[in-house]
């Protein structure tokens, strides 16, 4: 498999594409020659918010772009044989070469998607058991109802060791919290996907992932199994996680998903590298 890595378009630099381009240079499946290239990977949108790795220049806006191919045949000459990635951007339209690599997806949206996960590099691995807290989630409420209803069942267990509060509640900091609770809580924001999933587990946390209505924001779970460190759940299951699934699980089970936890996190979520490296496994296969 070769890749070609397109990280300059229209006199500025994609700051995606350019940091994806500084991942894979150098290695075997990196070409500089287009046309031998199974897959073209570039980056239309510059997500001001994003956590950006080193000191890299900001894009131009988001380009709206109704047809990939169309824009992109302004600049190279695709053949046949090439797929396009594109990573954080969804065209308006989908054409059958396009992959695009975003952050969730809807349940019976049959494009060609690969879900990433959202990249944070802050937290060091925390694998111990008897941790501080067994269960948090600090965030703000206000972004949308189903936040706000979410949070409301799970602020009735708040107590000393289920630390469920607001954002501007200063009793606790989100780094203590986030690095030394044995559970997080990963609820929807403003988009159904949510930073605090790779926060989580990075910071060894086991992600409690309340799962956005109709929405698949499971990060490249065509290659890991989720349930063996994690617990994902529809809102209504809440009462019973707290009340029977938790206060039941065997400290055997849950060392168990902390093992896996820290297996995942080393070769998905612990860095941009190991999330571009995930994304080329599941390119991979579906290319045989």
């Amino acid at each position: 498999m070769k890749i070609f890595v397109c990280n300059k378009l229209y006199n500025f630099y994609c700051i995606y594409s350019k940091e994806i381009n500084f991942i894979f240079n150098n290695t075997n499946f990196n070409t500089n020659n287009f046309n031998e290239a199974d897959y073209m990977i570039t980056c239309l949108s510059d997500e001001r918010n994003y956590p950006v790795y080193g000191n890299m220049p900001y894009a131009e806006p988001k380009i709206n772009i109704e047809n990939i191919n169309v824009f992109l045949n302004k600049h190279f000459k695709l053949n046949s044989f090439q797929k396009i990635v594109i990573f954080y951007h969804t065209p308006v339209v989908f054409c059958n070469n396009v992959i695009n690599v975003c952050y969730s997806k809807d349940d019976n949206d049959n494009h060609n998607i690969v879900i990433c996960p959202p990249s944070i590099q802050k937290y060091s691995f925390n694998n111990e058991i008897n941790k501080k807290y067994f269960l948090s989630f600090k965030g703000n409420i206000l972004c949308s109802e189903k936040r706000k209803n979410i949070f409301l069942n799970f602020h009735k267990y708040n107590n000393s060791k289920n630390i469920v509060i607001t954002k501007k509640n200063n009793s606790y900091q989100y780094d203590d919290l986030i690095t030394n609770s044995l559970f997080s809580i990963i609820i929807e924001g403003d988009l159904p996907w949510s930073y605090r999933l790779t926060e989580a587990i990075n910071a060894g946390s086991i992600p409690i992932i309340i799962k956005p209505k109709n929405k698949n924001i499971l990060a490249f779970s065509e290659l890991i199994d989720y349930s063996l460190f994690s617990i994902v759940i529809e809102p209504e299951e809440i009462d019973n996680l707290m009340c029977n699934i938790l206060p039941n699980m065997s400290t055997e089970k849950i060392q168990s998903m902390l093992l896996e936890l820290e297996n995942v996190n080393n070769r998905f979520f612990i860095s941009r590298k190991q999330q571009m490296y995930g994304v080329l496994e599941i390119l991979q296969k579906r290319l045989l």
